[in-house]
């Protein structure tokens, strides 16, 4: 048997071993440049266009009006839970694992919530027919008169790459527009801003649903019963999109499915706002808001928003020791 030289040994091997890195490195660079293309659609395959997509409880895409949704694969990892959702249908989620990472294309079925609409229950004072037809509702309308009162916020944030939890309580002085935070000090000021913004614009959405002036600008209906829950959409009209009270462009998708018991007070809502327009994208937003009353107005009792393509997810509950 003929022997090969120490030398030579090492010199094969570390061809090798350079071998094996120029393989990782080629295997990595395909992976970052590939996408994984999400067809997004309802169990009658019909497309389902701006639907949300979170990784990870974080906004990271929204199907086009086909119902597509492309994101780089170099943004999952194993582990990562996506969901996918949108107004009127059950959540679907999808946990990432190496069967998804091979892919290049994955098919997604939300199922549509089932309502109750065969016969219309009539209980105490509400009547959702009624609700329908009537110009201005009792229980409905906003609570908007100037006070402070306090609440719990948090503040979920990427900060240098990791995933950062920002607690804070805070006092906060209601006036509208004019609304500012009071003394805290764990918030900086683009948080207190959003923040301020985040409540003022839970309070202030119902305005969009209880008045007659502005219900014009929406298609309402009510969609049935749901978990002993009167619940109706709102949609924005297209034609009204660039009017400049909702200066939005064309091509946009603004939503409200709100909820209603048997006494006729709004229980809680959920909002869905997409801007079709690249340079203002990051203004893409869903909310849940659960709602309380003072004097038999609707007032923000829990408010979660998460807004798209950021790691920014405020959860702010007010502490309202005079709700009905």
């Amino acid at each position: 048997m003929d022997l090969i030289p120490h030398g030579s040994i090492i010199v094969v091997y570390m061809n090798k071993i350079v071998l094996v890195i120029f393989s990782l490195f080629f295997v990595n660079t395909l992976c970052i440049g590939k996408n994984l293309r999400f067809d997004i659609c309802t169990s009658k395959g019909e497309s389902i266009a701006y639907c949300n997509l979170l990784i990870n409880n974080r906004v990271c895409g929204i199907s086009d009006s086909h119902g597509v949704c492309v994101i780089k694969l170099k943004n999952l990892h194993e582990g990562d839970t996506i969901k996918f959702s949108s107004l009127g249908y059950h959540p679907e989620d999808v946990i990432v694992d190496q069967s998804v990472l091979s892919q290049s294309k994955l098919s997604v079925t939300l199922y549509e919530k089932m309502y109750s609409v065969d016969e219309v229950e009539v209980v105490g004072e509400f009547n959702p027919v009624k609700f329908l037809k009537k110009k201005k509702k009792r229980f409905l309308m906003p609570y908007t008169k100037p006070r402070v009162f306090s609440a719990d916020v948090s503040v979920y944030k990427r900060v240098n790459g990791k995933d950062s939890l920002i607690q804070s309580k805070v006092n906060l002085e209601y006036r509208g527009v004019k609304s500012k935070i009071l003394g805290s000090s764990k918030l900086d000021s683009l948080i207190q801003r959003d923040v301020i913004w985040s409540y003022g614009r839970a309070t202030q959405q119902p305005y969009n649903f209880c008045f007659a002036k502005f219900r014009k600008y929406f298609d309402v209906q009510y969609l049935g019963k749901y978990r002993k829950q009167y619940v109706f959409s709102c949609v924005l009209k297209a034609k009204y999109f660039e009017k400049k009270y909702f200066n939005y462009p064309t091509g946009s998708k603004y939503e409200i499915e709100f909820c209603v018991d048997d006494e006729g007070y709004v229980t809680h809502a959920d909002y869905h706002s997409v801007i079709n327009d690249e340079s203002r994208k990051k203004s893409s937003y869903i909310a849940h808001v659960d709602y309380g009353h003072i004097d038999n107005k609707m007032v923000p009792s829990f408010i979660k928003i998460i807004f798209y393509n950021t790691f920014d997810t405020f959860v702010i509950v007010p502490k309202e020791a005079c709700f009905d």
